[in-house]
Parts: structure tokens; sequence; C-alpha cells
């Protein structure tokens, strides 16, 4: 997949994988799997498709359970200049690197509308839309707030 020829083939093979392992709920993998699909070349030069892909990141990589791989990742993420040009999906990373706890009120007034439904010419994703996946993963949300505030 490196073969800049083969980029068309990389991006279908991910998106399968995409699809895969949401059915599995295995979302640190999901991040990955953005991850690979960020680094490609035909997407790095597309402002919006490298935007949209690293909002896919940063928001697969909080549903994931709490651990070394999860953290570490995170702050692979923070270090993205890109991340500067949406600082919500910033603060939202940021929330999940301190240990203080997170308060679930203050959390849904400052995150739930914009990863929902964007705001400030920011688009929202599919990963919290009004499907029961889109659901799920907000239900997922809460739970992985509830253990990082007990970590």
């Amino acid at each position: 997949f490196e073969n800049t020829e083969h980029q068309e083939l990389k991006l279908t093979f991910y998106k399968y994988m995409v699809e895969l392992d949401q059915h599995e709920g295995t979302y640190l993998n999901i991040c990955r799997h953005y991850r690979a699909v960020y680094d490609t070349p035909c997407i790095k030069e597309d402002d919006e498709k490298k935007l949209e892909t690293l909002k896919h990141m940063a928001l697969y990589v909080i549903l994931s359970p709490y651990d070394n791989e999860q953290s570490d990742t995170i702050h692979h993420i923070l270090k993205e200049k890109t991340l500067d040009k949406i600082p919500n999906y910033k603060g939202l990373l940021e929330e999940f690197t301190n240990l203080e706890l997170i308060d679930q009120a203050k959390f849904s007034d400052r995150y739930e509308a914009h990863l929902k439904n964007g705001t400030n010419g920011v688009s929202a994703t599919t990963v919290f839309d009004n499907t029961d996946a889109g659901q799920k993963r907000w239900a997922d949300l809460k739970k992985v707030k509830i253990r990082r505030s007990l970590v």
C-alpha cells in the first residue's frame, strides 16, 4: 500500500476494515485504520479529507478503553498541526489527557451539539449520528468518561 499507484486500493481496504471493526466495537483499531488513511498522500493533499479523517481519529481514540497505547495515541494525535484547525476536537482530546474528573454535564454542554450536529462551520462526523450505531457510540463515550474518571 505504500506505492502511490495503489492509494485507491488502500483507501478501499481501510474503509472495509473500519466497517468490520465498527461491528466488533474495537475503537482503537478503527483509530489505527483512520491513521493509515490519514497518512495516505491523496488524503494529505486534500484539506477537507485530511480534517475529516483527523476528526475520526480523535473520536475513535477517545472511545477506546484507557491504557498505555490509547494514551500514547492521543498524545501523537495532539502533535498534529492540522488539529489547530478544529479546536473543539483538540480540546476534546486534551480532556482525556489530564487526570481530572470529567464532569458529565459540562462535557455534554461543551461537546454534544458539536459532535452530533457540527458548529461554527465545522461539520459533524457520522460517529455520533442519529443511527443505532451512532447512539451506541455516544453511550460508549459516556461509559469511557466514567471509566477514565476512575483510573
